[in-house]
């Protein structure tokens, strides 16, 4: 409990710094930040066709804005300072950012060792959410809120999907994986880095064994896919409203996220993680 108090500290203490010196009256500007200014601009936001382009679809853009709509939505049906809003996003994502992750590292870490080691751990999660990487996209575009989400809770759902695959769990882990998959799953393109470690760390795992488990892995697997199906007939309505429904003009891709999605496997891998390399800050 105390390494979440701390992390609480830690997440009022960024927030007070970020915000110390910006007027009750006025909003912090971060670059490429998306930030809605009022409840008729998030509400305008959440329509899946966008008026510019002879309609074009947005529902790939709002796919990736999710979390980041609904909370602009609640938080706008409350208050109406677009200070204290983007005051309390921030210090949302901080919490979330130096929390989540240190509840899935310590579930992960018995994998690994029996023992635990809390402050290790608690070190290691605070790396893994105030690294290089992380400061890159704070700084960049205040690290939206649905990609966050995606980042975050990748250690919980590492350790989930390898409970559900590789030792006999009950039918409610499966359901709270998948759900955990489905939070993550908003932001498409961490999802597809997250699958990609998963493949490789079940390979690593079946490779050395002379007899590998390799049917009931693959049963566990088919009754996860069966319960993650719901998310991928959404992923399939906007791929196809991302690539077939827009008209062909200039701008029909719906800016860079549409490029990205058509970029295919290779793009989170080649341009997400690069992003701080052509980007000079």
């Amino acid at each position: 409990m105390k390494y979440y108090l701390f992390s609480v500290f830690i997440a009022v203490v960024l927030v007070f710094i970020s915000y110390n010196s910006v007027p009750h009256d006025s909003f912090l500007f971060v670059h490429d930040e998306y930030l809605h200014l009022d409840f008729c601009h998030t509400y305008n936001d959440m329509f899946a066709v966008m008026f510019r382009d002879f309609g074009t679809s947005n529902l790939s853009l709002f796919s990736l804005r999710f979390f980041d709509l609904l909370y602009f939505l609640t938080a706008y049906s409350i208050v109406s300072s677009v200070y204290w809003v983007q005051v309390i996003l921030l210090l949302l994502k901080f919490i979330l950012l130096t929390t989540v992750p240190y509840f899935g590292f310590k579930r992960l870490s018995k994998i690994l060792s029996p023992k635990q080691d809390l402050l290790v751990i608690y070190l290691v999660s605070l790396f893994y959410a105030l690294n290089t990487f992380t400061v890159i996209y704070l700084n960049g575009n205040a690290f939206q809120l649905t990609p966050l989400i995606s980042f975050v809770l990748a250690p919980l759902a590492f350790y989930l999907v390898y409970k559900v695959l590789f030792t006999k769990s009950p039918l409610y882990m499966f359901a709270g994986t998948v759900l955990v998959l489905y939070a993550m799953s908003f932001y498409l393109v961490f999802l597809v880095v997250f699958f990609l470690f998963v493949g490789v760390y079940a390979l690593l795992q079946l490779l050395p064994s002379p007899r590998p488990p390799v049917l009931p892995i693959l049963k566990r697997g088919l009754i996860l896919s069966a319960l993650y199906l719901p998310y991928l007939l959404l992923y399939a309505l906007v791929l196809y409203s991302t690539i077939i429904v827009p008209s062909n003009t200039a701008s029909s891709s719906g800016g860079d996220t549409y490029n990205s999605l058509k970029g295919g496997f290779v793009t989170p891998l080649l341009m997400l993680y690069s992003w701080g390399i052509y980007n000079i800050w």
